[in-house]
């Protein structure tokens, strides 16, 4: 049995050491713009059709490097359903992206992290406040009307 062990153990190290580094994911790299650093959080409550009040929660968790978090929660009424994040109530969905900032420090875009199939998004316009504590988002930029959001850093 130890004759068969050694040679098994011998090729997965020598399988495991020839991989390429990619093939275990990327490696989160410095971001061009440090100010990506810290969690950042949107909230927008909304009304619904009873006593009841929907919401919109987002965040962003940066950590100075090209990977960031993203983790939203919602509930609300729209026309004639409600409407909610996940199998009920309450429930919220995390992704991992990996961040791409413009030249100028003015857009930044996002494709899942370590998904070869992932495509990027539109660049999504943004600005930090002078105290660095508000980033203001525009998700659809259009030519006729941006939506911002405004994440407050916690």
């Amino acid at each position: 049995m130890r004759k068969f062990i050694l040679p098994c153990f011998v090729a997965i190290l020598l399988i495991i050491t020839s991989c390429s580094p990619d093939a275990f994911g990327p490696k989160p790299q410095a971001i061009d713009d440090p100010r990506f650093n810290g969690s950042f959080s949107y909230y927008e409550s909304k009304e619904g059709w009873t006593s009841n009040d929907g919401y919109d929660y987002e965040s962003y968790t940066f950590d100075g490097t090209n990977k960031a978090s993203f983790y939203t929660k919602y509930w609300y009424w729209s026309g004639n359903s409600w409407h909610y994040s996940g199998d009920y109530p309450g429930d919220y969905y995390m992704w991992d992206y990996e961040i791409k900032v413009n030249d100028t420090h003015t857009a930044f875009r996002q494709r899942l992290w370590n998904n070869k199939y992932s495509s990027w998004s539109e660049w999504m316009p943004y600005e930090f406040s002078i105290d660095g504590n508000e980033l203001k988002i525009c998700q659809f930029p259009s030519e006729f009307t941006d939506s911002y959001e405004y994440y407050t850093k916690r």
